[in-house]
């Protein structure tokens, strides 16, 4: 328990030390138009199939009186906790898998486990106010991955996927990429056919959690009229572009 700590405190400190710049107040769409209707709950996340980050702007309604500079610095930091325990799962999961006998190995894996999480891609979501429930997800990837790589618990793996998908879709597809590389690095010795087959039956509860996401919006479209809305939307957006393409052939 103790090294468990002492490891998620390195990685977190290390983490927070070098996203110093997210703590800083910033904007992008989804974060002004969030604060601009005053803390209401976007319906729209109903229609994009992430009901978690939907709960959230749900409770986020009732701290309207709140600065949104405390929310976004909260939900930072929370997201760089999220990823420093997934970098944690991650190094055990090396750890357990190599012999370490030099302490520059522990540091190489070190920083593998932390790079692997805190990519490009994912500091791009750092723009977001909704970046904790994002990495959130990826949180719960990599505990679906861990039950079925050292558990064999597909039960587990199965919800846990459900909760990632339904967080933020993207996040789902760590826990995937963990499977495949870790099963087959556990199963170099056997056969090729064997290796597939059992990839594909490790891939069913990641296949259930994207089928229960894709049906939940398809409910949440007919409900809302989510897809409807955007495709209206388009429409005005192409009439207006005819619109400026007509001024300047006339200019």
């Amino acid at each position: 328990m103790k090294k468990n700590i002492k490891l998620f405190s390195v990685i977190f400190i290390a983490s927070l030390l070098s996203m110093t710049l997210f703590l800083q107040p910033h904007f992008v769409h989804d974060t002004y138009n969030f604060y601009a209707n005053d803390f209401k709950p976007m319906t729209d996340y109903l229609g994009q199939g992430r009901l978690i980050t939907y709960c959230l702007t749900c409770f986020l309604s009732n701290f309207n009186g709140i600065s949104h500079y405390i929310i976004q610095f909260l939900s930072v930091v929370l997201a760089i906790v999220y990823l420093s325990i997934s970098s944690c799962i991650l190094y055990r999961m090396i750890e357990k898998r190599i012999q370490i006998k030099k302490d520059y190995q522990k540091l190489l894996i070190l920083i593998t486990s932390q790079m692997t999480l805190f990519t490009l891609y994912i500091l791009e979501w750092f723009m977001f106010f909704e970046v904790s429930i994002m990495c959130m997800g990826v949180l719960f990837s990599v505990i679906a991955a861990y039950q079925l790589i050292e558990k064999n618990k597909y039960l587990y793996a199965t919800i846990f996927y459900i909760l990632s998908v339904f967080s933020y879709q993207a996040s789902i597809a760590i826990g995937g990429v963990l499977v495949v590389l870790f099963y087959l690095y556990d199963n170099k010795n056997n056969k090729l056919v064997k290796n597939i087959k059992n990839l594909i039956i490790m891939f069913i509860p990641y296949i259930i959690a994207l089928l229960s996401n894709y049906i939940y919006m398809k409910i949440a479209d007919a409900l809302f009229e989510y897809n409807s809305k955007i495709t209206e939307m388009q429409k005005k957006i192409s009439v207006f572009e005819e619109k400026i393409k007509e001024t300047q052939e006339k200019i």
